[in-house]
């Protein structure tokens, strides 16, 4: 990769990568000039690995795909990608399910995007990131004009953590993807969200799956609908919500995609 000049795309998912393999490809992205691709998923990988890579994307000006998942890198290795973040102008789209980053991860990835103006895929689902690495991310994504997808599916975030998250649709003009699946949303989260959808008018896609929402918060959900313009897909499966209800949410969104439409 070092003296390679055509390679774009590298799929290592996997492959007992390690430590040892993943400071070797870091040394060769520092280099390299056409990789914008790389695979990593299920390498254990583990902090010292995740620090070589990220050192190698401050002076990487290529590389836009990034995906670390299912590694080791806990909260010292988000971090470090932060750091990377704040410099870095090349990478669109990282990649971190359960890497056990935890609200203190969190918290440094997002001061990286107050400040990163190129990303717009951050997937971090299974977590723990909790209530507090939601708010942490909400703050950030109130200055935030870049990011267009957010995943946090699995992360323990509370009614509390939705409220911060709602919050910031309020704010934000950026986002069109937001996944809260298996979450712990309940009837005060989806009063949360209802609350914004009213006045957000960039998100298109909203995954609330198994978020304990229950037919009450459906209820609120649907009424919000009415003002809502712009929201084109929302997943609601086991949240234990009646026919009725459904059916009037998805009139409210197939109104919206006929308006998409014109």
């Amino acid at each position: 990769l070092e003296k390679n000049n055509t390679l774009t795309h590298l799929h290592l998912g996997k492959n007992m990568v390690g430590s040892t393999g993943a400071k070797a490809l870091a040394k060769a992205l520092e280099k390299n000039k056409t990789l914008t691709s790389i695979h990593l998923e299920q390498n254990k990988i583990d902090i010292e690995g995740n620090n070589a890579i990220a050192k190698s994307l401050k002076s990487n000006h290529t590389l836009t795909h990034l995906d670390l998942s299912y590694n080791q890198i806990g909260p010292i290795g988000a971090n470090a990608l932060a750091q990377a973040l704040k410099k870095n102008t090349a990478l669109t789209h990282l990649l971190l399910w359960k890497n056990m980053i935890g609200p203190t991860g969190a918290k440094d990835l997002a001061e990286a995007l107050e400040k990163n103006t190129t990303l717009t895929f951050l997937f971090m689902p299974s977590n723990n990131i909790g209530n507090a690495g939601a708010q942490y991310l909400a703050e950030a994504l109130k200055n935030n004009r870049t990011l267009t997808h957010l995943n946090l599916w699995k992360n323990m975030i509370g009614a509390e953590g939705v409220q911060h998250l709602a919050r910031a649709l309020r704010y934000n003009q950026t986002l069109r993807n937001l996944d809260l699946s298996e979450n712990q949303s309940g009837f005060k989260g989806a009063l949360h969200l209802a609350r914004t959808l009213k006045y957000n008018h960039t998100l298109t896609n909203l995954s609330l799956t198994d978020n304990q929402i229950n037919l009450a918060g459906a209820q609120i959900i649907a009424k919000a609908l009415q003002w809502n313009t712009t929201l084109l897909s929302l997943n609601l499966i086991e949240n234990q919500i009646n026919t009725t209800v459904l059916e009037e949410i998805a009139a409210s969104l197939t109104a919206n995609q006929l308006y998409s439409n014109q």
